[in-house]
């Protein structure tokens, strides 16, 4: 299980159950805790082999957006249902922003001391991104429609002075690889490049 909650590892210690703490905030905690995982469950060797596998897909997406202009790209991950206010998006310590890096782009918030820090939708005027992906109110991503995420896309319509919607560039998302770091991060990448190299508006 993820590390940060000391009384559920007590509780389980108390009934025998063995348990390991991970940290995943980073993209290093994230592929070490691989390796981990495969050391405690006797699969040491698939855990080293998956672990290779990832760093080595994630350097061929990182190859293949070298050389492009580094696009900017802001991920709102939580903000107020049907509003675009009470905005929260990932910054410099979350596993996406060096995701967000790998795939060609440079998030908009990278200098941010916080990890999710709030953001005004003046400030995302003022920043003007040149993609937005908009997670909002899916982060619980079961039973989401297609309706809802059209929706969201709509939702920024109205804001047609900020650069990504002008050129049709917001993409609403509602998938676990944007929310659960682990081994479909190559996934998170190869999305990440999809929405910042798409040749021409939608």
């Amino acid at each position: 299980m993820a590390g940060g909650h000391p009384q559920a590892l007590a509780q389980l210690a108390k009934f025998g159950v063995r348990t390991l703490a991970l940290k995943n905030t980073s993209l290093d905690e994230t592929l070490s805790s691989i390796l981990e995982i495969g050391a405690a469950t006797g699969l040491k060797q698939q855990g080293i082999e998956l672990e290779r596998s990832i760093r080595a897909k994630l350097s061929a997406i990182e190859k293949q957006a070298a050389g492009k202009p580094r696009r900017t790209l802001l991920f709102v991950v939580g903000r107020t249902p049907g509003r675009l206010d009470g905005m929260i998006a990932v910054g410099k310590g979350s596993f996406l922003n060096e995701v967000i890096h790998i795939a060609g782009g440079r998030n908009v918030l990278s200098d941010s001391p916080v990890t999710y820090p709030r953001i005004s939708i003046e400030a995302v005027m003022r920043l003007d991104p040149d993609v937005i992906v908009d997670m909002g109110d899916m982060a619980v991503t079961t039973g989401v429609t297609e309706a809802h995420i059209q929706s969201v896309v709509k939702l920024w319509q109205s804001q047609s002075d900020i650069r990504a919607v002008k050129e049709k560039n917001v993409f609403a998302v509602a998938a676990d690889i944007f929310v659960v770091p682990g081994p479909r991060v190559t996934e998170t990448a190869e999305a990440f490049s999809r929405m910042l190299f798409r040749q021409g508006p939608r």
